[in-house]
């Protein structure tokens, strides 16, 4: 499961507390730490941050794309806003109504409120700014409010997917603001995995590796609007040939090393492209590589489904105007390529070490 590195989130959010430091400042920092934890929930990306409005009368802090991943936010929308307020007192009325609004002018259910000291009002009688969260509720905007408390607390993409759910449904159920104790959200260490959890877990680590692998290359994309698409053609198109002349003749390169490199240096480009969209997070990426599924799909080199599924992503990203959004084009393009370097770390493992 993707962890979150607590000690990482507590110490952005203590840069914020430091003597002089502004509310543009205390803001980033928060954006900061939301956006980091966020990501780790699989199957959700932050798409926009600091977007102003069409009239540069309001803006959006955060905006998720959510893929609806099962271990994820599987019942949320598939575009989730979410608010920063890093002040030093509770958020009041006024800043939750405003909030409702921004979503309702945006068709939005559900968004979330980052306030790190809370919200005013009392908890039972549902007073000032929880008595606002009831009745953006019952005008179909649901606000949930998450506190530094919790923020700092949570130790995995899955914990704080969980958390979002469980105060989704303590909202519409039970007209409740539900506030998590921090030992509910950390994971116990030294947890023994068993079963399916641990060989999924295996899976994931496996992938995972193999994406922060072709990150760590730094691969810089060509400039041009049609470069990136040609570069990765020109990647592709030594891949075949090289696994045919392997095929025929078995001393030649017998651990298939240059196919790997091959395969690697597009996996490179495609993971560089993606981080030119924002998408940076190898969590992220594995979560939408893991949706398409073509994890699991793995079409070995020289197929006729290796060359359909990589002509046509390639084909694709280099229109003008694709028929899917281009890092869904990515992803899918970097889960055929990571498999299949996979399948060849598989058959030629790494030695054990002395």
């Amino acid at each position: 499961m993707p962890r979150i590195d607590t000690a990482y989130v507590t110490q952005l959010l203590a840069s914020g507390d430091a003597e002089g430091a502004s509310s543009v400042d205390k803001g980033r920092v928060l954006e900061g730490a939301i956006r980091y934890a966020f990501e780790q929930i699989p199957g959700v990306t932050c798409s926009m941050q600091d977007q102003r409005g069409a009239f540069e009368t309001e803006e959006i802090d955060l905006l998720f794309a959510n893929v609806a991943h099962e271990d994820g936010l599987a019942r949320f929308e598939t575009e989730i806003l979410v608010e920063a307020k890093n002040w030093s007192t509770p958020v009041g009325a006024m800043e939750i109504s405003w909030f409702a609004t921004k979503m309702r002018r945006r068709n939005r259910h559900v968004g979330v409120l980052v306030a790190t000291r809370g919200i005013t009002g009392d908890p039972v009688r549902l007073t000032a700014a929880r008595q606002q969260v009831m009745l953006a509720l019952s005008e179909g905007q649901e606000v949930l409010v998450i506190n530094r408390e919790e923020l700092e607390a949570v130790s995995t993409g899955e914990r704080l997917a969980q958390l979002l759910h469980k105060k989704r449904d303590h909202l519409i159920s039970g007209q409740d603001i539900y506030e998590a104790e921090p030992a509910e959200l950390r994971l116990p260490s030294g947890r023994l995995r068993r079963g399916t959890e641990a060989f999924h877990a295996m899976l994931r680590s496996e992938r995972l590796r193999r994406i922060e692998e072709a990150q760590g290359r730094l691969t810089e994309l060509p400039d041009g609007e049609a470069a990136p698409a040609e570069a990765l053609r020109a990647a592709l198109a030594v891949v075949e040939p090289l696994a045919t002349a392997r095929r025929e003749d078995r001393e030649l390169d017998p651990r298939w090393e240059d196919v790997r490199e091959a395969l690697m240096s597009a996996a490179a480009l495609c993971v560089a492209w993606l981080g030119g969209m924002g998408i940076k997070s190898a969590n992220a990426i594995y979560s939408n590589v893991a949706m398409t599924g073509l994890d699991r799909l793995r079409p070995s080199i020289g197929s006729r489904l290796w060359g359909a599924l990589t002509g046509y992503y390639v084909e694709e990203l280099g229109r003008e105007s694709p028929e899917l959004p281009r890092e869904t084009l990515l992803f899918g393009l970097t889960g055929i390529l990571i498999e299949e370097i996979w399948s060849l770390d598989e058959y030629w493992p790494e030695p054990d070490e002395d």
